[in-house]
């Protein structure tokens, strides 16, 4: 009977009141402050890679291809040997070179001529040009 009696009894209104939910805040982030510390370090990046170029006095940047004069060295063909080894042909200030390209590096194997211009065969020629100079020409 006891135990009914526990439960039958009020409960105080201590524990029985909900304390009522916080209401939200704003987050505790400036974001204000993070944009500026952003702008400062790809500042601070920017600058050490000027820095750096300047001190490297162009290093860095042609290592990169930047500013670099593309028209001095150029790489006119390039024939595969093989997976690991080809030949190159090119052109260095209006000089060509033939170099072979393996795993060990570089070979210059030899200077090369200016490439030959198409010329037409030495052949008969075509069946308009052999019935011209048939006419202009019949005993031949």
């Amino acid at each position: 009977m006891a135990t009914v009696v526990a439960i039958l009894t009020p409960i105080p209104e201590a524990v029985a009141t909900v304390a009522p939910l916080a209401t939200p805040t704003a987050p505790d982030f400036p974001i204000g402050q993070f944009l500026l510390n952003l702008v400062l370090v790809c500042g601070a990046l920017a600058g050490l890679g000027w820095l750096a170029n300047r001190l490297g006095k162009g290093r860095l940047a042609a290592s990169l291809g930047v500013g670099v004069r593309r028209d001095i060295i150029r790489i006119e063909d390039r024939l595969p040997v093989d997976p690991q080894r080809a030949l190159l042909v090119v052109s260095v200030e209006g000089q060509r070179w033939l170099v072979g390209m393996g795993p060990n590096g570089f070979d210059r194997i030899g200077a090369v001529g200016e490439p030959a211009a198409l010329a037409p065969q030495s052949g008969p020629g075509s069946f308009a040009d052999i019935l011209e100079q048939q006419q202009e020409d019949p005993e031949s």
